[in-house]
């Protein structure tokens, strides 16, 4: 199969700029890009998502990674790996193991093997507070930690919104549903107010910008905008109005994998080689010969290579000096492999006498 080239990617981007933050006075606002740019990304993103929804395909790993852009701002929606054909009349029995636990909305991550389209449009509110804000809404590494952030920056759900949720196959374990009605007195109601001040703060968001977020973020999937009515939200016609990403010429290429491959390699020149971090690569007959002379070898100074010191720390250099520091290695096995022959005589002596003494 053969695909047109999309140089960027939404996370390969956004990593990019905000690596030169500090070069440029345009980002020192806190967004990466203008709000009007936003929207014109999130448009194209809710233009995709609703064809495909009225085709009853769910994508299911909606993400800023998977949204690709070439350099006039056209977004293309991307990996449709795990995306699904559902009907909206069937009742479906699908897997819950799906969406990126950053975007994962809660009824998948309480158990839930029966969804809609509606769960995209969960990951949709999570890029859009991503693309304004920079940084992820709720970011942690396993799914009860994501329901934690849920809470604490949602709030707990309402009555009407338990009604839906206490059929959900984990709510009524307590210690792996933060938001059950028994774990309230955790909570942190100022948390939540404290998040949505910041965003309506940001100029051009304001009311009609968090108005959209939050109802693209309910608990009850039923309750969120579906792609259509999304487009039709007055925020789109709000001052500033959506524009053309605007061309960053020093930006070439950027894909999320590509930058992190960038990052390693810079990491490699310039010299951090951090301790033991390969050591699984290590020939390590030759690391211990190394570590054993730098211990216990006779005449140390005159037969250890001056890098032995490196060799023992980083695992990484394996040469050894020819003659002398040969030599010495030679004699210094030797001796390892007479005192094991020794130990594995006397081991099986005693092994023999306790069994006779049964």
């Amino acid at each position: 199969m053969v695909f047109e080239y999309v140089p960027f990617d939404l996370s390969g981007y956004t990593e990019l700029l905000r690596d030169e933050r500090h070069e440029r006075d345009r980002y020192k606002s806190g967004n990466l890009f203008t709000i009007g740019e936003i929207k014109y990304i999130f448009i194209q993103l809710l233009q995709a998502l609703d064809y495909c929804h009225k085709q009853n395909i769910i994508h299911r790993d909606i993400k800023i990674s998977n949204l690709l852009i070439d350099e006039h701002g056209q977004l293309k929606l991307a990996d449709f790996g795990l995306a699904r054909q559902f009907s909206q009349n069937v009742t479906t029995n699908m897997t819950n193991r799906v969406i990126t636990l950053w975007y994962r909305p809660p009824e998948l991550l309480l158990g839930s093997n029966h969804y809609t389209c509606s769960v995209d449009m969960w990951s949709c509110g999570c890029v859009l507070s991503e693309l304004i804000t920079s940084y992820p809404l709720f970011s942690a590494d396993n799914e009860v930690d994501i329901l934690k952030g849920i809470v604490t920056k949602l709030g707990f759900p309402s009555d009407k919104e338990i009604k839906y949720l206490k059929h959900l196959p984990f709510w009524n374990d307590i210690k792996l549903n933060p938001a059950h009605p028994y774990n309230m007195n955790y909570s942190n109601p100022t948390k939540k107010i404290e998040i949505e001040n910041n965003i309506k703060s940001i100029q051009g968001v304001g009311e009609l910008g968090l108005d959209l977020i939050k109802k693209l973020l309910k608990w009850k999937p039923c309750e969120r905008l579906n792609a259509q009515e999304a487009l039709k939200h007055p925020w789109f016609t709000s001052n500033p109005l959506p524009e053309q990403i605007h061309i960053r010429e020093h930006i070439k290429t950027a894909h999320s994998y590509m930058n992190k491959c960038y990052k390693k390699k810079e990491i490699i020149r310039a010299g951090y080689k951090p301790k033991f971090e390969n050591f699984r690569y290590v020939n390590v007959g030759q690391y211990r010969k190394n570590s054993f002379m730098s211990k216990y070898g006779s005449g140390i100074d005159n037969v250890v290579d001056p890098g032995i010191d490196h060799v023992v720390e980083s695992g990484l250099d394996h040469s050894v000096k020819p003659g002398i520091m040969g030599q010495s290695v030679h004699a210094s096995t030797g001796s390892i492999k007479f005192f094991m022959h020794v130990y594995m005589y006397m081991f099986m002596f005693v092994y023999i006498y306790f069994l006779s003494t049964i």
